[in-house]
């Protein structure tokens, strides 16, 4: 069993809820990347 199988055991015996990402997180616009760290990513 892998670590991460364990800390599901563990914390979550039940299970988890399933939600769609859209319904818990918001859409933003107004995040800007500079050009240093575009270039980094290449």
């Amino acid at each position: 069993m892998s670590q991460i199988d364990q800390l599901i055991a563990e914390l979550c015996p039940e299970g988890v809820e399933f939600l769609e990402l859209k319904k818990v997180t918001r859409r933003t616009t107004n995040i800007k990347w500079s050009e240093p760290h575009l270039s980094s990513r290449n």
